[in-house]
């Protein structure tokens, strides 16, 4: 069942090569229909901005308007050339008509254009600027059932994007700066344009010497005696240790709430995930009691080891959501998806058991039962292994690394 589970390295095949040029239209009323990108790509960054205005469409280039001009001023500022050291495109290679917003299905229709000219010119970063080339860069790889979210949710974090081992750096694009002078918060944004663009300028190099692929790191252990070895011999060793529990429903208080699987990553070495069945179970309590440092996500861990052995988790001593509640209070970052996608690059590994995982409200029963063991578990161990992941790229802008 391991194909349920891409490889989250690997290019994502629902990221299509064939734009729907025909389908969008918007080539047939512009000066410049498919602009081709522009600059000399000098230092290896692709800035994506959002489609070209009068100016750009004009003239046949990105970015040459008053926005344009504004980006090249501040660039210049931390030591980037715009024309000499990037390369530049649009999230829409077209204008659409009197510069009105893109719709979402003209991001989509234009995508494959956009990835394209990634997989030709392998930049070492990209930097989308405003929510429709954020959206058109990262929307197939952020998978949530909410929405995208508002672009102060993305400015400003330097992720270690898997897909093309590539930095992706968000910034505002700076048509909005212009746009805020006038208003209240028109000099924070500025401010913020300005640090963020100073921050990506000194990113250098690729985030990977070889992309990592957690998945294929998790051990499945079926066996509770070989998995409750497993977790004595290591609990002997030093750590620190990251774990996560898959359960039936989201409250241990609830009636008939149970566990259905564990697991755990010692020291970001190794993963297991097993079945929460016999002498595993007796293990893993003895895991939680231990004096071992542990890494966890929320108090979910601590809920339900309360309820199936009466005591709290022994010496927690990383919380990745207050982690993230502490070093940055924008909304909707604090989850481990949303923590793992920016801080280590990965798309979300949850769509073979989202559906199963979707309870009644905080008392009702999911589905979790009807997965194949194994899927589950491997979905499990993902969640500690990038759990152990965020927690150490916290505790690193702590400036706290050694737990």
């Amino acid at each position: 069942m391991d194909g349920l589970f891409p490889v989250i390295h690997q290019r994502a095949s629902f990221v299509s090569s064939i734009p729907k040029c025909g389908a969008c239209g918007l080539d047939k009323g512009c000066c410049s229909p498919k602009m081709p990108v522009t600059g000399r790509g000098e230092r290896g960054i692709l800035v994506v901005a959002e489609s070209p205005g009068a100016e750009e469409d004009s003239s046949n280039t990105q970015l040459v308007g008053a926005a344009g001009q504004l980006l090249r001023e501040r660039m210049w500022a931390v030591g980037i050339d715009l024309d000499r050291d990037c390369w530049k495109t649009n999230a829409l290679i077209c204008r659409p008509p009197d510069n009105r917003t893109p719709t979402e299905l003209e991001i989509e229709f234009c995508r494959p254009n956009l990835k394209n000219t990634i997989d030709a010119l392998k930049p070492r970063q990209i930097m989308p600027l405003g929510l429709v080339a954020a959206k058109s860069l990262l929307g197939p790889f952020w998978k949530d059932d909410s929405s995208f979210g508002s672009m102060g949710q993305w400015v400003g974090w330097e992720i270690p994007f898997q897909e093309w081992n590539a930095w992706v750096t968000p910034n505002y694009h700076p048509s909005y700066v212009l746009r805020s002078r006038d208003e209240r918060d028109g000099p924070v944004v500025d401010v913020w344009f300005n640090r963020y663009l100073a921050a990506h300028a000194r990113t250098a190099g690729r985030p990977w010497d070889v992309v990592p692929n957690y998945g294929s790191e998790v051990q499945i252990i079926m066996d509770p005696d070989r998995a409750a070895s497993w977790i004595r011999d290591r609990m002997q060793r030093p750590g620190p240790f990251s774990f996560d529990f898959e359960t039936n429903c989201l409250k241990p208080e609830s009636d008939g709430a149970e566990i259905v699987c564990c697991s755990i990553c010692w020291n970001g070495r190794e993963t297991i995930a097993y079945p929460w069945v016999g002498e595993a179970m007796a293990a893993t309590g003895e895991f939680i009691a231990s004096p071992v440092p542990k890494v966890g996500a929320s108090d979910l861990e601590d809920r339900w080891s309360r309820r199936i052995f009466g005591h709290g988790v022994r010496n927690l001593v990383w919380d990745t959501t207050l982690g993230a509640h502490l070093l940055d209070n924008r909304k909707g970052i604090v989850s481990v998806k949303f923590q793992a996608f920016i801080r280590c690059g990965i798309s979300d590994w949850s769509a073979a058991v989202k559906p199963y995982l979707r309870g009644d409200g905080g008392n009702g029963k999911n589905r979790i039962r009807e997965l194949d063991l194994r899927t589950l578990l491997k979905y499990c161990g993902i969640d500690s292994r990038v759990e152990y992941e965020i927690a150490v790229s916290q505790r690193k802008e702590f400036k706290n690394a050694a737990f």
